[in-house]
């Protein structure tokens, strides 16, 4: 019986998460940002999946009400448990939201940590996500701001790359 309340829990957090990403989407930033709070209130530790899709709508929201501070921590949270749940998608949405933002706030050479990192991880795995493109876009991006033109081609012809093959136009 406790394992069905936890399993309605579960589904009740990811709705709730959802709804904060059409909030979102919809310009309502504290409602959003309250929906996805009241998710994350919600779900055991455990949930790592449903808890990275709840931060990266948390984080979405921040970044509207222009919460540097805690965007950021939003984002590395849906890192955090979009790895340890295997949710590549929010993971790399995060990761390149959090990238986008810190370039956005001039500061580069966290934005290529990050991004540099989330590629390693990504050619290790040998798994090839469509969203991977976006991060090598990402990265691609630095580099040009850096003038290191010759890695930012590299790069940017990767995500191109893996955009064909994921069926984009």
């Amino acid at each position: 019986e406790l394992q069905a309340g936890e399993e309605t829990s579960t589904l009740r957090a990811e709705w709730l998460a959802l709804q904060a990403l059409m909030l979102y989407k919809q310009g309502k930033a504290v409602e959003s940002k309250d929906t996805a709070a009241e998710a994350l209130d919600i779900l055991s530790e455990q949930e790592c999946r449903v808890r990275s899709l709840a931060y990266y709508a948390l984080a979405s929201a921040c970044w509207l009400l222009e919460a540097y501070q805690s965007t950021v921590e939003a984002y590395q949270m849906s890192i955090q448990y979009g790895r340890a749940g295997k949710n590549p998608m929010a993971e790399m949405m995060s990761t390149v939201g959090l990238v986008g933002m810190l370039q956005e706030h001039g500061q580069l050479h966290q934005a290529f940590e990050i991004a540099s990192q989330a590629v390693e991880r990504i050619e290790r795995s040998e798994v090839l996500p469509p969203i991977s493109a976006v991060v090598y876009a990402a990265l691609g991006d630095v580099c040009y701001q850096w003038y290191q033109l010759e890695d930012a081609r590299r790069h940017l012809q990767r995500a191109f790359h893996l955009s064909i093959l994921s069926g984009a136009s």
